[in-house]
């Protein structure tokens, strides 16, 4: 359904819209585009309109100017709501490019083939994601050490990998497809369109010196100009429509200053990743990570450091389980550390390599679950569950003794014996 907003503006949405009050379009390095649109819809309609009916919907912003037709936004509809005033009603619609279908499934996966660049991995994941990718950094850097997409959405890994390079990604907001840019995108040369009339920004941490500007000329990301002898790029755009006024806001830099730190997966210090060995060539082994399934993502040999330490070991052989350890949130200093019991190694980590038990000849057991931990012995028992909380049990007396003050804080805290209950003070 096309609604004309004013004499420039049109709307191409799904929702019955009567009327549009008012919208904010955000454009910016490393997110996804947005659309924020507030509207009034007949109040028949509103009732008929089942919380999920345009989900996913498409949702189209365009701008006739200087006879020509330009699309500001182009994406879907991520979420909206309706509230009613007597017999009125309104509706606010967020709208979302399309690569957000790109964030959100989280997976895991390696890249060991140490030949492939920044750019390959990217196509990799474009292409499985059915997404349009223009590349302008990471043709010709190889990764050098596999890098490890660890619970993290394809979005959130492809950032991760333009930062390695210094650089972003840019969502593309003209087709209302799953495309992006790895770099900034290529844009065209523009006239200075402001000489007086700006805000200049410097951030503390960076030192990258930014201009902020409004007009009301339409200017896309990447897009150049020169102003005292720098040439800016333009890395940000924000769109605002209300009551019937229409202005574009610009943040501009140097493209050597728009550089982008590089950004770890902070869930993967500590990690361990099971694996088969696969060759094993002097003190390295390449390892089939389970992560990865049946598919062959190199033959990266990682260094085998034993816990032992180089004072007495072996080398583990051809088909032995392992762990692959992150010391750090850097994956590319990932180590072999353990090898497993070949018999227990599939029992207790296998598909639930986290769950582990280790137990002694004394009944004495320590259970380590992402959720859980649990230690006991015999009649006696301490739980700490990230749901349930603490339990402490025991078949025989529990004595807590302290120099200090002991506190127990709670919502509710229930005593209970089948004698008595004494408290002793001093």
């Amino acid at each position: 359904m096309e609604l004309r907003i004013n004499q420039y503006l049109v709307t191409n949405i799904e929702i019955p819209l009567s009327k549009v009050i008012g919208l904010t379009a955000k454009w910016e390095v490393n997110e996804h585009g947005c659309l924020r649109l507030k509207g009034e819809i007949p109040y028949e309609a509103a009732l008929k309109s089942p919380n999920q009916l345009f989900l996913k919907s498409p949702i189209e912003l365009k701008m006739n100017w200087q006879g020509e037709e330009k699309v500001l936004f182009n994406g879907l509809v991520k979420n909206y709501e309706i509230t009613f005033e007597g017999r009125s009603a309104q509706i606010c619609v967020e709208g979302i490019t399309a690569t957000w279908k790109l964030d959100i499934e989280r997976k895991k996966r390696s890249f060991q083939d140490t030949e492939m660049t920044y750019a390959d991995i990217s196509k990799e994941i474009a292409v499985k994601q059915g997404a349009n990718l223009i590349i302008t950094c990471g043709n010709s850097m190889k990764i050098l050490k596999p890098l490890i997409q660890y619970m993290e959405t394809d979005w959130e890994f492809v950032k991760r990998i333009a930062s390695h390079l210094g650089k972003s990604v840019i969502s593309d907001l003209l087709t209302g497809k799953p495309a992006f840019w790895l770099g900034m995108r290529q844009g065209i040369e523009i006239p200075i369109f402001f000489k007086n009339s700006y805000e200049m920004m410097i951030e503390l941490e960076s030192s990258q010196q930014s201009y902020i500007v409004k007009s009301k000329e339409v200017y896309q990301i990447g897009d150049k100009t020169v102003f005292q002898g720098k040439t800016l790029v333009i890395y940000k755009r924000i769109i605002e429509f209300d009551r019937g006024e229409m202005l574009f806001t610009y943040t501009l830099s140097e493209e050597s200053a728009i550089r982008q730190n590089v950004i770890y997966n902070e869930d993967l210090t500590g990690r361990e990743l099971y694996g088969i060995v696969e060759q094993v060539v002097g003190e390295n082994v390449a390892v089939q990570l389970e992560i990865d399934g049946d598919e062959k993502n190199g033959a990266y040999l990682y260094p085998w450091r034993p816990e032992t330490g180089n004072m007495m070991y072996a080398m583990p052989e051809k088909g032995s389980p392992v762990l692959l350890t992150m010391p750090s949130y850097d994956e590319r200093e990932a180590v072999v550390k353990v090898c497993l019991h070949r018999d227990g190694a599939e029992s207790n980590y296998g598909k639930h390599y986290q769950n582990r038990i280790m137990q002694t000849s004394d009944s004495a057991k320590i259970k380590l679950y992402p959720c859980i931990l649990e230690m006991s012995k015999k009649e006696n028992k301490l739980v700490l569950e990230d749901e349930a909380g603490i339990y402490i049990g025991s078949g025989k007396k529990i004595e807590i003794e302290a120099k200090e003050k002991v506190r127990l804080k709670a919502e509710r805290i229930d005593l209970k014996a089948s004698d008595e209950i004494k408290g002793i003070i001093g």
